[in-house]
């Protein structure tokens, strides 16, 4: 069985590394520059699929002048030049998208990332747990045990102590040592002189430590000889500016970096707005992509335009096809395009008599509650396939017409339904008016079903898997950078090719899978559990959850009220103003100033987190500690809840419409996202009055 493991992304150096990658300039519609954004997106979503974490933070550093390193030596990081003026704003959208998919940041005033992530890697690796650090940072080598290692997303190397040591000398036991000895013009730390990574290797090798190689100047060199008496004078400060720090305080709960409960799916309205459509489609693949603009204008096996611009592990180039692989040709399928009301009489008749059918929806956007409806496309054996376009450029008919005329067949028991991520469809579908029922398949909750390991359950990746068929690629519809549009802009006749091939390859899905169920120890798991559920987790978004947001608005000034007189009241209690969130602040209070108990101390410090503080309030009279826990708890609910729940009620509907995702845990676990009613606290009284926003039906 595989190992449980942590992954912690050293945030700036990934997203540096982003910047400088040998791709060409990119840029959003507006102009607004997004290579850097592009690739670590790309980086991050390769990471999630190819190496599965169990949980997944990432690191971010503070400013480097408020670092302890600075107190330590003040010319620490002082001669950095300073950050590419276009580089700034790509960070901060990379930090919305990360934040957007429900990805734990973590950053702390005074320290380093990779302070934090020493901090989480000795505190979680385990024979239970393995620790992996998304870097190449050689500052990191001090960290690698059996249960730590570094990972290289660029070249998807796994770095461990036996691969440290053959590649440079030395292990993790002296990796503190050599930094010490080379120094790092990066962070403008002075090592020894004339000591490089293989001189640092030879000498630990031969000496053991930095402490013995002074203690044996005479037999070196006369010029090592020298150069090493005079970093003896500094070897201290040097080492202070090396060591990582392991017991840094700062809130961190394991199973918030749960990416069972990620969702990646949320970050797509910031690439929609910065035109990386590519990476749109690879966020909802697994999630809604009937809902993302979709994939091309008719082309004999087009290309994948590159790796650029395509996922190089599973985009596949036209002229590079393996043996055997097909894709869209106009010759080799019968799609048809209904833009009479005629056509559609006569293909509502035919499609009446059929037993079964697979349908697909095209959107103007992800959320169902919210998108309006392009087009519907059906198909009921391979290769032939009919699309009928109610939004469009070109022939379109009106939405009410043809809901009247397929509206009874989709609502109809004796015929059957099936297609890829059919929920997303039904809720369409019934926002504009229809019934839909007797859905027997889905051929993506059936692939999770069969293979919940499986890397993606997109239509994209099954038909390549499972049909060696490679679908049209969305770029060609849809074009890119200022040429881009969206999918109701778009000519119906163009789009028909694209919308038929989906339910045609939903249809061929079915037959594959259903074969491969037949004899499945998992085929009573998929018709008595998770095909039912798909019909009510289907109810459950379209009806949504009314949100009185007068509650919200009322806890949010109470909230801001209470925060301000905790901030008061701290600093009263303290006897002076001081930064509540500093954990070196509040200990010096709470420690030295007051002479409370010392309940518990790490390596280096004292700890101040809630277990301590609770213990510190039911032991003394003074109010500071209960005060600093109802300023955190109050804090956190606020951000997390207050302020975040009013941006996800919908403007049409007036009320919230969560996503639940039969497929996003590995484990078979139901997640939620959008908001994430699961993660809603109750066992406060704080918590219960939010829990009163969430109404049964519209606020009165």
């Amino acid at each position: 069985m595989t190992t449980p493991s942590l992954y912690l992304i050293d945030g700036h150096a990934q997203i540096y590394r982003a910047y400088y990658a040998p791709f060409g300039a990119l840029s959003s519609p507006s102009g607004e520059p997004t290579r850097a954004i592009h690739v670590f997106t790309q980086m991050l979503l390769n990471l999630l699929r190819d190496r599965r974490p169990t949980y997944l933070a990432m690191a971010m550093d503070v400013s480097d002048r408020t670092v302890f390193r600075v107190d330590i030596d003040p010319e620490y990081k002082a001669t950095r030049d300073k950050s590419p003026e276009d580089l700034g704003p790509q960070i901060d959208r990379i930090v919305s998208i990360v934040k957007a998919m429900n990805i734990p940041i973590l950053r702390l005033e005074g320290y380093e990332a990779d302070d934090l992530m020493a901090t989480l890697a000795r505190r979680h690796a385990s024979p239970e747990l393995d620790v992996y650090l998304v870097s190449r940072d050689k500052d990191l080598d001090q960290l690698l045990t059996d249960h730590v290692r570094m990972y290289d997303p660029a070249k998807d190397v796994v770095i461990d102590q036996d691969k440290m040591r053959s590649e440079k000398g030395f292990g993790p036991e002296r990796a503190i040592e050599a930094q010490m000895l080379m120094g790092d013009s990066t962070d403008n730390i002075k090592g020894a002189n004339g000591v490089g990574p293989k001189k640092a290797a030879q000498l630990l090798d031969k000496y053991g430590s930095v402490d013995a190689i002074i203690a044996h100047a005479d037999e070196l060199t006369p010029r090592l000889r020298e150069n090493i008496l005079e970093f003896a004078t500094r070897k201290d400060v040097v080492r202070q500016l090396v060591t990582l720090k392991t017991d840094v305080e700062f809130p961190f709960r394991l199973e918030d970096a749960l990416t069972e409960n990620f969702n990646i799916n949320g970050a797509a309205p910031i690439l929609l707005e910065l035109g990386l459509r590519r990476l749109v489609e690879r966020v909802a693949d697994d999630e809604a992509p009937a809902a993302v603009v979709k994939k091309a204008t008719p082309q004999a096996k087009a290309p994948a335009q590159g790796l650029l611009f395509a996922d190089p592990e599973t985009a596949i180039d036209a002229d590079r096809l393996p043996d055997g692989f097909t894709g869209y040709t106009p010759e080799g399928v019968d799609y048809q395009l209904i833009a009479t009301e005629g056509e559609l009489a006569s293909f509502a008749a035919t499609l009446a008599k059929q037993k079964a059918f697979a349908f697909d929806t095209e959107t103007t956007g992800l959320n169902p509650a919210s998108a309006d409806l392009c087009g519907i496309s059906i198909a009921w054996e391979p290769g032939k396939a009919y699309y009928i376009p109610v939004r469009g450029v070109g022939a379109t008919l009106d939405e009410s017409i043809v809901r009247k005329t397929l509206g009874p067949i989709f609502a109809d028991e004796r015929i059957a339904k099936c297609g890829q991520n059919i929920k997303y469809d039904i809720v369409m579908l019934e926002s504009v008016g229809f019934e839909v029922r007797n859905i027997d398949f889905d051929t993506m909750i059936a692939s999770f079903t069969l293979d919940s390991a499986r890397r993606s359950h997109g239509i994209d990746q099954l038909a390549r898997e499972l049909l060696q068929y490679e679908k049209i690629p969305t770029q060609d519809l849809i074009g890119k950078g200022r040429s881009m549009t969206t999918f109701d802009k778009i000519e119906t006749d163009r789009t028909c090719a694209y919308a038929c091939e989906d339910a045609d390859i939903a249809w061929r899905l079915r037959e594959v899978l259903e074969s491969q169920m037949a004899s499945a120890d998992t085929k009573s798991l998929f018709e008595d559990v998770e095909l039912p559920l798909v019909d009510v987790l289907a109810a459950m978004e379209s009806r949504g959850v009314a949100l009185d947001l007068q509650v919200l608005e009322t806890l949010n000034g109470m909230m801001t009220k209470r925060l301000d007189e905790l901030e008061a009241e701290i600093h009263d209690a303290a006897g002076r103003p001081f930064n509540i969130n500093s954990t070196k602040q509040l200990g010096e209070i709470l420690f030295d100033e007051m002479g409370l108990r010392v309940v518990r101390r790490t390596r280096t410090t004292r700890s101040t987190d809630a277990e301590v503080l609770e213990t510190l309030a039911g032991e003394t009279e003074l109010p500071l500690p209960r005060l600093v826990l109802e300023h955190r708890e109050l804090s956190k609910l606020k951000g997390t809840y207050v302020d975040a729940l009013p941006a996800l009620v919908n403007p049409k509907t007036h009320r919230v419409h969560p996503s639940f995702h039969q497929t996003g845990a590995i484990t078979g676990r139901l997640s939620c996202s959008d908001p994430n009613l699961q993660n809603i606290p109750i066992r406060t009284e704080l918590g219960a009055q939010i829990r009163r926003a969430f109404v049964p039906g519209e606020p009165g």
